[in-house]
C-alpha cells in the first residue's frame, strides 16, 4: 500500500500521494493541485518548471522575452538577475524593476514607479540588430532619439548581448555609446567592417546611404546630395 508523500515508478520532486484523498498532488512554491493520476500531476509540475523555472535546479529561468499585460522583460540588468529592464507597454518606455514585481503584477507600469527610463522609437522596441548581406548581424541602439551602431557579430544572441551591455551602461551609469569613425565631415562616416566611407542622410521618410572607395568620393556626392535637395551644406 502507498504511503502518504511516495509514489512508485518514475517519481518527480513536487508530485506525492495523497492516500486521504487517494489522489496525487503537484506542489510548486506553496500552489498545490489534486490529480486522478501521477502522470497528471507529473505534467502540471513540468509545465510549472516551464514557465517559472526549476526552485531546485542550479540554473535558473532566463525571463527574456516574458510578457504580460503590462511589461515585456527584455533582459537582465544585474549580475543576480533580481533586477530586470522591461519595456512598458502602456509608456512604450524602457524601465527598470524587481523581476519578481513584474512576474506577481505588483506594478502595473501606468505610475511613475520607474528608477529609471529611456525612451525608444517604436521601430526599435524589440528588434536590435540588423541581418547584413554577409550572414553577420549589426547590433545597434537608439538612446534619446539617436542611433549607435555597436558592431557586427556572428549570431544574433552576440548582437542582443552587445545591445543589453549597453543599455545597462546607459541605465546603471548614463554612459552613451561612442560615436566611432566620426570623418569630420557631417553625414559622411567610414565603415571598418566593410572598409567603406558611407554618406547617410535622412530625407524624406527614409534614408538615402551610398559607399564610396575614398574620404573625398563620399564628400563630393554629399554636396551634391544636398545641393539637389536644396539642403543646407555644412562647412
Amino acid at each position: 500500500m502507498l504511503k502518504e508523500g511516495e509514489c512508485w515508478g518514475e517519481c518527480m520532486r513536487g508530485v506525492s500521494f495523497d492516500k486521504y484523498g487517494n489522489l496525487w498532488v503537484a506542489s510548486y512554491a506553496g500552489t498545490r493541485k489534486k490529480f486522478k493520476t501521477k502522470r497528471q500531476a507529473m505534467d502540471q509540475r513540468r509545465k510549472w518548471i516551464e514557465i517559472w523555472g526549476d526552485p531546485y535546479g542550479k540554473r535558473r529561468k532566463d525571463y527574456s522575452g516574458y510578457k504580460n499585460e503590462n511589461f515585456k522583460i527584455i533582459g537582465y540588468i544585474s549580475d543576480d538577475r533580481r533586477k530586470v529592464l522591461t519595456l512598458n507597454k502602456h509608456t512604450n518606455q524602457y524601465e527598470t524593476h524587481d523581476l519578481q514585481s513584474v512576474k506577481n503584477l505588483e506594478t502595473n507600469g501606468k505610475k511613475n514607479e520607474i528608477s529609471k527610463t529611456m525612451l525608444i522609437s517604436k521601430s526599435n522596441s524589440f528588434k536590435h540588430y540588423t541581418k547584413l548581406h554577409n550572414g553577420k548581424f549589426r547590433s545597434s541602439i537608439t538612446i534619446e532619439g539617436k542611433r549607435y551602431y555597436l558592431g557586427n557579430y556572428n549570431t544574433e544572441k552576440e548582437a542582443q548581448a552587445e545591445h543589453m551591455k549597453a543599455l545597462k551602461s546607459f541605465l546603471n551609469d548614463g554612459i552613451k555609446p561612442k560615436v566611432a569613425n566620426k570623418s569630420g565631415n557631417k553625414f559622411v562616416y567610414f565603415d571598418k567592417y566593410v572598409n567603406k566611407w558611407k554618406f547617410s542622410k535622412a530625407y524624406k521618410n527614409g534614408r538615402t546611404t551610398k559607399s564610396f572607395n575614398t574620404l573625398s568620393e563620399a564628400v563630393t556626392y554629399r554636396n551634391k546630395f544636398l545641393k539637389e535637395h536644396n539642403l543646407p551644406i555644412p562647412d
